[in-house]
Parts: structure tokens; C-alpha cells; sequence
């Protein structure tokens, strides 16, 4: 870029309480790709539900066609959805991945110690995508995973809290978040394929 700046939007994680302060690693690794490119990044830090928002015109994200962002730098799926609407250059391989609070007394170790249990998930995310299938599987209602829908993300935190039975959540996030001082975040097992 001729301004010698890059504009890096990244979504903030939030999970270590109420102030959301965690900047992730998405945004570090970010940050390290521009200076690689000798370039001055500039991190702005957007919602969830801003990464989609289309133009009418031009069909593209208003983000970018308003030059808020050059590159999003957050954990994006690669979905034949989201490729419709940007280019996604996957940086790692990742899984989704069930995490449980040690803390709490439930300690699923298949598929079948979810059902009936309750989660949370970002609206328009691969969890949100896999929570749903799974459902869709259930014949019986009391078999069905309760889903709380969570437009600004946070399901660690409600995780920590107790006041969800499991999170989903891949496995970047449940690295950091298995690792945190204090957390009780434990990987139960992976679930879907590679992202």
C-alpha cells in the first residue's frame, strides 16, 4: 500500500468476563504478517455480524468497499457461503472442537452426553452450523441440543459461568482457553471436519 499502512479488522474474544479485552491470537498473527510486509498495522476492532454486511450496489462487504478494512483478521471457516460473498485465505487447519467446564459436573465424552444439554453460539458461525445438524439428526425432542444464540459471541464466559452445559468452538479458541489460569475450560473431543 502506497499509505504504507494496513488496515487489520479483528474481532475481539470474549470470554475472560464482562470487559471484553482479549485481542487473540488472529489479531497477533496479523499484526506479524504486516510488519513482515514491512507495513504499519492499524487494528480496528469490529462486531461479528459487520464481517457479512453487504452492499447493495456492488455486492461486496461494506467494509472493505468503504475502506474501513483491508484484510479481516479473524478464524473464518471456509464455507462455500462466505466465499460468495470474500476471498478467505486459510492460515491453519482447524476443527470444531467441545469444550466442557471441569468445574461444573458434566463431562461429556461422546456425542450421546450432549443431547438434552444446553450450549451457546454465534448466529451465522460454523458452530451455529454444526449445533443445528445436530439437532436435525434427533427424532426426539428431549434428544436435541438447547441452543442460545449469541449475536456478540461470549459462550466461554456463560461456559465458566455454568450457565451452559458445553461450548463449541474451534480449536485455536480452546487452546488459549484450556491454557488460561483459573478457566476450568477442558477439550472434550472434536467434532465436524477440518475448517
Amino acid at each position: 500500500k502506497k499509505s504504507g499502512e494496513i488496515k487489520l479488522c479483528c474481532i475481539r474474544w470474549n470470554w475472560l468476563g464482562e470487559q471484553i479485552t482479549e485481542e487473540g491470537p488472529d489479531r497477533d498473527l496479523a499484526v506479524s504478517f504486516a510488519k513482515y510486509l514491512n507495513l504499519s498495522p492499524k487494528v480496528i476492532f469490529i462486531e461479528w455480524p459487520q464481517l457479512f454486511e453487504m452492499t447493495a450496489k456492488t455486492n461486496e462487504t461494506l467494509l472493505f468497499s468503504n475502506s474501513v478494512c483491508d484484510i479481516y483478521a479473524t478464524n473464518l471457516s471456509v464455507t462455500p457461503e462466505r466465499l460468495d460473498k470474500i476471498f478467505i485465505a486459510p492460515y491453519y487447519s482447524s476443527r470444531i472442537m467441545i469444550v466442557y467446564n471441569r468445574n461444573k459436573g458434566f463431562h461429556p465424552k461422546t456425542l450421546k452426553d450432549l443431547e438434552g444439554k444446553k450450549t451457546s453460539v454465534t448466529p451465522g458461525t460454523v458452530y451455529e452450523k454444526w449445533a443445528e445438524e445436530f439437532n436435525k439428526e434427533k427424532k426426539k425432542e428431549n434428544s436435541k441440543i438447547s441452543i442460545l444464540k449469541l449475536p456478540r459471541g461470549g459462550s466461554l464466559n456463560l461456559l465458566k459461568q455454568g450457565e451452559i452445559d458445553f461450548a463449541v468452538i474451534d480449536t485455536a479458541q480452546a487452546i488459549v482457553a484450556s491454557s488460561a489460569k483459573d478457566s476450568g475450560i477442558i477439550w472434550a473431543f472434536p467434532v465436524g471436519g477440518h475448517n
